[in-house]
């Protein structure tokens, strides 16, 4: 048995009202089958009205994560109208989703008792096939109308057919018949304010200082109660006023946001704004100081303009009443909008606004009595208007007018659809506004185009029931479509006349005019009602929400006879839900009023009321729109010029109106005289556009569950966040290619029960994560204020903020930056990892591998026979293997050989590589690109390969690495290497470089290597290799690789082999470094700190911050090993600068020149590659410098050239510091392939280092005026003139740190032991023994020593050693003669260097040139050297000029002067200098003496002390 009929009223009442189960009490099973009941009635009406219905309109509207259909329908030929709701679901806001969702919710309409209840049976099903009445209802709609949100309209071209889901990218027409997607005409008609008036500089400070901003009298009134009492009591005393005004001032920004309430209300209560202001100003703090601010600025011109901006809105506001209305008579759009356009030119360009009663007049008057007095600090001030100000301020709103007629134009342009059906307005026509004929026609033929009718048909039917329509609008007051409606059913009732003027055309075309609407303020108003209690917010199902939304949506609200029927089937329907078929009996109470009447409060006066005002306005403003569209010859009206911002949004919408019009050309329904070219290329564009933009919605994260990736290394955190908030797996790409990968499952981070909160700070900083944060509160999460974060018990809360953000942390709250939210949403969501060992190679794979390599080493000779003789010439074909981004390519260039390497093939597997290889070869000058180019190396056919002269590999090296797997060949990435032998047996190259990680040489890997050597000494190659370093040749970088290279012996052209050897010393890592760019990233970095300690944060370490703690390990003044992965998830840390490794700097430590680099960079932008592509694949390549080196022996012991043993060793001979940092790029701006040795004498080297152009400068260092001769620089040149490197030397400070002592140190270390390699034995031995090394590198271990004590101590350091080296009596007699000062003749010592550190030699004496070549060469780089380290000297202890100094620099300055004649000259300069200091000595004391001697002889002869004032005569004869 059923519940009582009046159980089932209330109930009903109640979910019309939005009320949840729990209203009126708690809930029950009962409650809940009633309200199921209910429901399900309400939905079996709805499916019966659209199997009946001829025509079906579908409105849309999503609000946070949930998506609300609404259906209008017209039934049968007697064209009723009903409305309801089809259905509510969750959706995530994408033109995809809302398409989907769409077609879901159709579904569960159509199928009955879709979410039964517990222990419920089902009831008797309906006699409708669910799937039949789905395609039905597809079939009949005809409109769909949603806001003018991106998304859906996407989702409206998807519906039709016209655009193709993102997912599957195919076209898919789920309603076929839909003629038109509408945009809200509400939301249209606010943005006819709004738009201009945000346009326009002077309104919008206007609005923003009244009504809009925070701080604004509006938004203070009503924010605090305090003031709000203060505003009504300031109304209460308006006893004057002939119309009563409302209190509240709210300025709520919903769907209409005109503000013409709260501005209206201001106008007309300004009195009562000034006091309440005066009164707040009197506060006298904080809060009071805008008051004050607002008081000071008033003006008459502001008071005249804001009323004129309540007028523009409240016209604005009738507009939107009419628009917004499910039910507004689409007819009258173009009445209504003609009127608002009319009303705006009568009120603001004629200048009626004044005169008519308005908000405008109202302020007039207030400001001509002058009841507007301000006092300010004891002062009145009143407030009063000009006619300057009126002139002024229609000026103002005549600009806001021209710009909203523009927007009018945009929003309802009259060749839209539904503008056509404006001839079904019979008011206008009543009006004596109809339309002329020819635009009548043009309607009905676009009426007929649009609803695939005869047009001739369409207009006679027209011609025909018009007068009848006009007949009963005229003398029943029948609105528009219950004119037409009657006049059809009349025709229709009628046999005669239906036989002879039957409306079928006008029946089709009338029946969409009744069902089709430009409104969705049906769906708006039923999301604002839909309220739940907290209980049933956080419980509910969506089907609750569904059923209570379907029942809210009931358009026969109010109905006796319709509730009476929905009640009725509701008891049926509980009666079947019921397994026994009985009610549980509820006891009811009945209240004690029961019946009784309501008392009503007497009104506090007669006043008018409010809207009785508006009402007397808006009449006025009507009449006189009407009399002046009643005028013969309307007035003329001057153009306005507008300011540039409004004409920039006047220009914008009617750029918008014709992108619409375009839209209009697509669907199909513009006469043919509306089609014009523009028409036509703005259509073009729109459908380019939607391309690309369907292109980019593929893209679309939240559209997929399964994340693909290359490498686990280098998943982007927004792939990791979506995927753990959507509850995604990310899936290694090598999975789908057959290989072993990872996977990774999350659980939807959705379901946690998260708040959060964002500052202002990380919104900016982290745009993108803001909006998928905002996508996640909108499902499922909760934003919240600051304080909103406490008190939430174990809930996660979450405090997100920017990097550099300080915030003081709140206990139970986590404080976040993006990076580590990321960490630990994906830590929280992580559901399984399933890894996998790379796969094996398998064992018949390898053997059959080894055996093809047997076999093409042993008959090589058979079948490519000897090499023919080198040429130094000829042209080089060069075959890479794991090219990479073309390190080998840039070696090339540097060496100068761009010219003669022609590169017939290369293999490279990375897509991203091959970008990368093409722009360096462009860059290189290889302009021709690349022979083959094979993308995997294991596809290739080695037989058929194109033979190489120079091969150059460099295989990947995880498989053997010791942070690798370390399978060796097993695996397929190692097996690549025995596929490059291959290569090498099958076309055997003239030669070949190989590099491979250090570990290959190790017992692990004992089989492959030695294989590697056995096939090489088969193939008959000379060969060797090393474990070489980019720390060996001046780079500072530890990346140790094992080296082999190989030479055909009948190509060989030395004895023997040999590489490079390692130099002592390495670069400081801060050249390599931008310390320009400083980041503001402090990791916590434990395992280095406890290693570090605090110079961690002081010097300039390069961390590898992205590996595990036991393979964290810092290297000083090194960085480390650059790799691929590393680079990618930017894992190398620079501690001083507090920020990761730039890509520039991993180029420059590569030893790639900076403007390959650029090429490489701009590229890889140019191919939309992926975030730090470049990065990637500089950790993937050879280093330049130690390929150079290798290259350079190769080709010269193959006999290919024959000059690279000096342009090979440039890494080597290059001055530590910036001259290697920079030696790159200065070698690729260098034409090296055309340079040729100097001429010159037979062991000379000539300098040709004069071109700056060529020469590595760093920040010179100011010059002492203590020096004679002044250098500013110091220099030296290396052998050849290749390289110059200038520097002055830095002067010691309290702060320096050693590290350029230290460099100069290491330079002069390698400069003095070459300067003495080229003379005898016995000299070599004399550089251990050098007191100038030794002096130096006191002088920049110990800073706290002075060049005296380093002299001394350097002096006594070389005794030493030249004691330990020879020993015998001469040293040690030498020493102590010389330590007692009794060594009569100089000339006869022969230490040749230990002489040139004592100062007190005497100047006469001509000591010998350093030894070298007399004309220059290395003796020049000492004496330089010496010059430079002299002058520091100099400069430091503030000594005079030295003899022996001063002839290097005359033996520098003439290449002709001997030796012997510069110590002569310097001799003599010594001496002139030291009589010229000593004539000046003297000449200065004798001055002295006779002033001395004169003012004692003045003060005795006058009896009187000696005048103070020497300089003023008149002081001296006043005193």
């Amino acid at each position: 048995m059923a519940p009582p009929k009046q159980e089932f009223q209330e109930s009903l009442k109640h979910m019309r009202q939005g009320g949840s189960a729990r209203q009126g009490g708690s809930a029950s099973d009962r409650k809940s089958r009633v309200r199921f009941a209910l429901s399900e009635a309400h939905l079996r009406r709805a499916r019966k009205h659209m199997a009946e219905a001829r025509c079906v309109a579908l409105f849309r509207d999503e609000r946070k994560g949930r998506l609300l259909v609404r259906y209008r329908a017209c039934l049968g030929d007697d064209f009723t109208v009903v409305s309801g709701v089809l259905g509510l679901r969750p959706c995530e806001g994408s033109g995809d989703d809302l398409s989907k969702v769409t077609k879901v919710i159709l579904t569960d309409f159509c199928t009955p008792h879709q979410g039964l209840l517990r222990n419920c049976a089902l009831p008797d099903q309906e006699n409708v096939d669910p799937a039949s009445l789905e395609i039905e209802i597809r079939k009949k709609v005809t409109m769909v109308v949603s806001d003018a949100a991106a998304a859906e309209l996407v989702s409206g071209d998807i519906l039709r057919g016209r655009r193709a889901y993102a997912c599957s990218g195919q076209l898919q027409a789920d309603f076929p018949n839909i003629r038109i997607v509408g945009r809200d005409i509400a939301h249209a008609s606010t943005r006819l304010l709004k738009r201009p008036l945000c346009h326009h500089e002077t309104l919008k400070s206007l609005t923003s200082e009244f009504v809009t901003a925070s701080d604004s009298f509006c938004q203070k009134v009503f924010h605090s109660n305090v003031f709000k009492g203060w505003w009504a009591e300031a109304l209460l005393h308006k006893e004057d006023e002939e119309f009563t005004t409302g209190s509240s001032i709210s300025a709520a920004k919903h769907r209409f946001s005109s503000y013409a309430l709260p501005l209206g209300r201001l106008c007309r209560n300004s009195v009562a704004m000034v006091a309440v202001c005066q009164r707040i100003d009197a506060m006298r703090g904080e809060n009071a100081l805008w008051a004050g601010k607002l008081l000071r600025n008033l003006t008459g011109r502001k008071m005249l303009l804001l009323s004129m901006c309540a007028d523009a809105a409240h016209t604005s506001l009738d507009f939107t009443r009419f628009a917004d209305e499910e039910s507004s008579d689409i007819a009258q759009l173009n009445q209504e909008a003609d009127k608002f356009c009319r009303t705006i030119r009568t009120l603001f360009v004629d200048g009626r606004v004044t005169e008519l009663p308005t908000f405008t007049k109202d302020m007039i008057d207030t400001l001509q009595r002058g009841d507007l007095t301000v006092m300010l600090d004891g002062c009145p001030r009143e407030i009063r208007i000009t006619q300057e100000d009126k002139v002024y301020a229609l000026k103002v709103m005549q600009e806001w007018a021209v710009a909203a007629e523009a927007s009018v134009e945009s929003e309802f342009p009259s060749w839209h659809l539904l503008s056509c059906f404006s001839v079904f307005n019979l008011q206008s026509r009543r009006d004596s506004r109809q339309q002329d004929s020819s635009t009548v026609r043009a309607c009905l033929r676009k009426l007929a185009k649009a609803f695939n009718v005869c047009p001739e048909a369409l207009q006679k039917q027209y011609v025909g029931l018009l007068p009848v329509a006009e007949a009963l609008h005229k003398q029943g007051s029948m609105v528009n479509r219950a004119a037409w409606t009657e006049a059809i059913r009349r025709t229709v009732s009628r046999q005669k006349v239906r036989e002879r003027h039957a409306p079928k055309e006008l029946s089709e075309v009338l029946c969409g005019y009744f069902t089709w609407s430009a409104s969705t303020s049906g769906v708006e108003q039923l999301f604002s009602k839909i309220k739940r209690s907290p209980v049933e917010l956080a419980s509910a199902s969506v089907d609750t929400d569904r059923r209570l939304a379907i029942v809210m949506g009931d358009d026969a609200q109010g109905m006796k006879s319709d509730e009476d029927t929905l009640i009725t089937e509701a008891q049926k329907l509980y009666v079947g839900l019921l397994r026994s078929g009985k009610a549980r009996a509820s006891a009811k109470t009945r209240r004690l009023d029961a019946g009784s009447k309501r008392k009503l409060r007497p009104l506090p006066g007669k006043k008018k009321t409010e809207a009785q005002w508006h009402r007397r306005r808006r009449a006025a403003v009507a009449r006189a729109t009407r009399d002046d569209a009643e005028l013969v010859t309307p007035p003329r009206r001057a153009p306005v010029e507008l300011p540039q911002s409004l004409q920039k949004e006047t220009d914008r919408q009617r750029t918008q109106a014709g992108k619409r019009k375009a839209e209009a050309f697509l669907d199909g329904y513009l006469l043919d005289e509306e089609i014009t070219d523009s028409v036509r290329q703005v259509a073009r564009d729109q459908l380019r556009g939607n391309n690309a933009s369907d292109a980019k919605r593929r893209k679309d994260l939240r559209q997929g569950q399964l994340f693909v990736v290359k490498g686990f290394g280098s998943v982007h955190r927004k792939v990791r966040l979506m995927a753990a908030l959507r509850g995604g797996t990310i899936l290694s790409g090598s999975v789908l290619e057959g290989r072993s990968g990872a996977k990774v499952t999350y659980n939807s981070g959705l379901m946690l029960p998260v708040a959060v909160f964002t500052s202002n700070d990380f919104k900016t900083q982290e745009p993108g994560m803001t909006m998928i944060l905002r996508d996640a509160c909108s499902h499922g999460w909760q934003a919240v204020a600051v304080e909103g974060l406490r008190g939430r018990g174990r809930r996660p809360s979450l405090h997100l903020k920017a990097s550099s953000e300080r915030v003081q942390g709140v206990r139970g709250v986590l404080l976040l930056t993006g990076n580590e939210f990321v960490t630990w949403l994906t830590g929280k969501c992580v559901n399984k990892t399933l890894t996998a060992r790379v796969q094996d190679v398998p064992n018949d794979a390898q053997r059959e591998m080894v055996n093809d390599i047997n076999n093409l080493s042993s008959s090589w000779r058979r079948r490519l026979g000897l090499h023919p003789a080198p040429s130094d010439e000829g042209m080089i074909r060069l075959v890479s293997d794991c090219a990479g981004y073309g390190s080998d390519l840039i070696a090339l260039r540097l060496l100068g050989l761009q010219k003669r390497v022609q590169v017939v093939m290369i293999s490279e597997v990375a897509k991203d590589k091959r970008i990368l290889h093409s722009s360096v070869a462009t860059a290189c000058g290889w302009s021709d690109g690349h022979g083959e180019s094979v993308s995997d190396i294991m596809t290739r056919n080695d037989l058929t390969a194109p033979r190489a002269d120079l091969y150059v590999a460099g295989y990947p090296c995880p498989s053997f690495s010791r942070l690798g797997k370390r399978q060796g060949a097993r695996d397929q990435r190692g097996f690549v290497t025995l596929k490059g032998l291959k290569y090498i047996a099958a076309s055997r190259p003239r030669a070949l470089i190989l590099e491979q990680v250090s570990e290959l040489q190790q017992a692990k890997h004992k089989r492959v290597w030695e294989f590697i050597q056995k096939i090489l000494t088969r193939l008959n190659y000379a060969f060797v290799w090393k474990v070489l370093s980019p720390k060996h040749f001046a780079v500072p970088q530890s990346r140790p690789r094992t080296y082999v290279v190989a030479v055909a012996r009948e190509s060989l052209r030395t004895r023997e082999l040999t590489l490079p050897a390692e130099r002592p010393h390495c670069s400081d890592l801060h050249y390599f470094l931008d310390k320009t760019v400083v980041g503001s990233e402090k990791l916590d970095l434990p395992v280095y700190e406890e290693k570090l300690g605090s110079q961690m944060w002081e010097r300039g370490w390069v961390l590898d911050v992205g590996s595990s703690p036991s393979f964290q390990h810092p290297l000083k003044n090194l960085c480390p090993c650059l790799t691929k992965t590393r680079l990618q998830q930017g894992g190398y840390y620079v501690t001083r600068l507090r920020r990761r490794l730039l890509v520039e700097e991993a180029g420059r430590l590569q030893s790639v020149p900076q403007q390959v680099l650029k090429q490489m960079v701009q590229a890889a932008n140019d191919a939309n590659l992926r975030q730090r592509a470049v990065d990637a694949a500089l950790g993937d390549g050879m280093s330049v410098a130690v390929l150079m080196s290798a290259l350079g022996v190769a080709l010269d012991g193959s006999g290919m050239t024959s000059t690279m043993q000096r342009k090979r060793d440039y890494w080597l001979r290059v001055p530590c510091g910036s001259a290697a940092a920079q030696m790159s790029d200065r070698l690729l701006q260098r034409q090296v392939a055309e340079m040729v040795d100097p001429p010159g004498r037979p062991g000379q080297v000539v300098d040709e280092s004069d071109d700056d152009e060529y020469s590595y400068e760093s920040e010179p260092e100011p010059a002492s005026d203590a020096t004679p001769i002044s250098f500013s620089s110091s220099s030296w040149s290396w052998p050849e003139g290749q390289v110059t490197f200038q520097r002055t030397p830095p002067r010691r400070t309290a702060s320096d740190d050693g590290a350029a002592d230290a460099e100069k140190s290491a330079a002069w270390c390698e400069v003095c032991h070459r300067t003495l390699k080229s003379s005898s034995q016995s000299t070599l031995d004399q550089h251990r023994r050098c007191a100038w090394h030794q002096a130096w590198a006191l002088y920049a271990q110990n800073p706290t020593w002075d060049w005296g004590k380093c002299k001394k101590e350097g002096q006594r350091e070389s005794d030493r050693l030249w004691n330990e080296e020879y020993g015998g009596s001469k040293g040690k007699a030498d020493t102590q003669h010389k330590a007692r000062g009794k060594t009569k003749d100089k000339k006869k010592n022969k230490r040749a260097l230990s002489p040139v550190l004592d100062r007190e030699e005497d100047p006469r004496d001509k000591k010998p040139p350093p030894p070298g070549p007399t004309g220059g060469g290395d003796s020049d780089d000492k004496v330089r050297v010496l010059a430079a380290l002299w002058e520091r000297t100099v400069q430091h202890a503030h000594e005079t000029a030295d003899p022996y100094h001063l002839a290097c620099c005359y033996y520098m300055a003439d290449g002709t002067l001997p030796w012997k004649d510069a110590m002569a000259k310097a001799a003599r300069e010594v001496r002139r200098q030291w009589k010229a200091e000593k004539a000046a000595a003297k000449t200065a004391a004798t001055a002295d003496q006779t002033t001395l001697r004169e003012t004692e002889d003045n003060g005795e002869k006058k009896g009187r002390p000696p005048p103070q004032d020497i300089d003023n005569p008149k002081a001296k004869r006043s005193k």
